[in-house]
Order: structure tokens, then sequence, then C-alpha cells
């Protein structure tokens, strides 16, 4: 796509990583225009040079700047461009394209890692008020883990949520666990960690996607493979967490998790038996690995995002 701007070619760039040679980076939108130039500013949020997209390939020049043309998610269509001195040339590794197969599992993997994620945050959401509640401390660490997973988590929900490339997004939301989803409400609103109060999370997250079309599943790789890398990471430390915070519960405090937990299965059940016979929910044990029901609640976008 612009061929007939970016004129010029260097297969040495095509589909290669392209990284900013600072922690900020003006992104072009579409192509490069004298009089009216779509750029945004880009900036890490780790304060290091980031991975801004995929390289095409194909360059243009103008008022002697060379421009570099990259896919990735932004614009109407995922393409994009950077001038060539704000490029790391040292750096970045060169990708195959991607099938829609190998697009659809990585986004199966996401999904499934964000909503494993979200349960072990509400578990270990509740277990914390309940610790607080009993006057028994655990270490700060601890909580700021929890404020990271979850905040990471509703990152990643969201950019699935607003990306244009999917379309027939499905959500779901827990059922049966009000009370430990205000405890992860106020969690996040006060963690103790020192840091400044976010905003009340939502818990809706995605259950299902359909790519918008094949010829675009490797942009739609490329944008979600970090997000899935992180996932799929995260998802054994919030295993982690959920272990290391269960370890300072007292045994009169396992007792009445455990006594939630299975009314939180009774109602969970109760809502899915109703749900056209979807059956029964697969329990665990809340201190241990906890349990959240998720419900089909809407059919939030069934055409492609704009």
């Amino acid at each position: 796509m612009y061929e007939n701007i970016f004129k010029n070619y260097d297969k040495n760039w095509e589909n290669r990583e392209v990284y900013s040679i600072a922690p900020t980076a003006e992104v072009g939108i579409d192509v490069p225009d004298v009089q009216n130039m779509d750029v945004y500013m880009y900036k890490s949020r780790n304060n290091q040079p980031f991975l801004v997209g995929i390289s095409t390939g194909r360059m243009c020049v103008i008022n002697s700047f060379v421009y570099l043309q990259i896919v990735g998610d932004f614009g109407a269509y995922g393409y994009g461009y950077i001038k060539m001195l704000e490029v790391d040339q040292n750096r970045g590794k060169v990708v195959s394209k991607a099938s829609a197969e190998m697009a659809n599992i990585l986004l199966k993997g996401i999904i499934s890692n964000n909503k494993y994620i979200l349960q072990n945050n509400i578990v270990c959401a509740g277990m914390i008020a309940k610790l607080d509640k009993a006057n028994i401390k655990i270490p700060v660490e601890l909580r700021s883990q929890l404020h990271v997973l979850q905040s990471n988590l509703m990152d990643r929900n969201n950019r699935l949520l607003n990306s244009k490339y999917l379309t027939s997004i499905q959500t779901a939301a827990p059922t049966g666990l009000d009370a430990a989803q205000k405890d992860l409400s106020a969690f996040m609103a006060d963690p103790k960690i020192g840091i400044l109060p976010v905003a009340v999370p939502v818990y809706v997250i995605v259950i299902a996607a359909t790519l918008v079309g094949a010829l675009l599943a490797w942009i739609i790789y490329l944008i979600f493979k970090p997000d899935y890398d992180k996932s799929k990471l995260e998802l054994n430390y919030s295993d982690s967490l959920k272990a290391g915070i269960a370890k300072y519960l007292p045994k009169e405090l396992q007792e009445q998790l455990a006594k939630e937990n299975e009314a939180f299965v009774d109602v969970a059940n109760a809502k899915v038996a109703g749900a056209n016979g979807m059956g029964m929910l697969k329990t665990a044990g809340y201190a241990a690995a906890g349990l959240i029901g998720f419900m089909l609640l809407t059919n939030i976008n069934s055409n492609l995002k704009k």
C-alpha cells in the first residue's frame, strides 16, 4: 500500500523490526504530506527505546528527510512512517509473515491467559482484604506485584477491545463474585504501595474475537505478539503470587474463604445452568486456585472498528 509514495525499496528492511533510537519517537500515519503531516509522539513506558513497528522495506525522501514505511496498530489501515534519523539501524530482526491460523492461536492465547490472570488477581485481592482486616501484615512486594499484574492486564484487554483489526468481539464478566471484585477495585484504588490511585477496573474481559481478514493476519500477529509473551510470563507470576499470599492465611481465614468459594460456585453454576444448558463450571479451592464463572454478556462489536 502507498507504493506510489514510498517508491524506494530496500529488501534488507522488509519485515524487519523497527526500534526507536530514543525513548520518544514521532510516528506518522498513512503517508507523509508536506502540507499536513499527521504525526504523533510515541513514548515508551520504561523510558527506553522501543519497538515502533515492522518495516515494509519501502522508503521515500521528502525535504531531504528519509522516511521508512512501517506497519503497526495505528492509522486507519495500520500503515505509518518514521524518519530514519529516529530509527536504531543496528537493531531489529527480520520476521516472517504469520498465517491467519498463527494469528488466531496467538489471540486465543492472550485471551485465555488474561482470563486466568484476572481470576488469580481477584482471589489475591480477596485474600489481601481479609489479611488487612485481621491486621496481618504481608510484604509490600506482594502488593506491588498484584498492582502491576492487574494494570498490565487492563492494558492488554483494552488493546484487544480497541483494535481496529478485530471484529465480532465478545466479552464476559465474572459472576457470583461481587464482593471479591469490590476487593480488587478497592485494592487498585489504594494498594498501599505509595502510588497515586487509579481508575476503578471494569471487569469486562474479551473472551473471543475474529480477525478482520487473512491478509492482515501477519500485522495482527506482530502487533499482539508482545502482549502474548507478557501474558504468558505473567500467568506464572500470578500463580506464584497467589501461593505467596496464601501462606499468610491462618487456618480460620482459609476456612472462611473456602465457604465463600462454595457460595460463589453455587451462584455461578446457577447462572450457567440457565444459559442455554452450558453445563456446570469446573471448580477449584478459593485459596489454592480460585474460581470465576465467566458468563457471556454481549457481542460488543459485530463490525470492523473504525
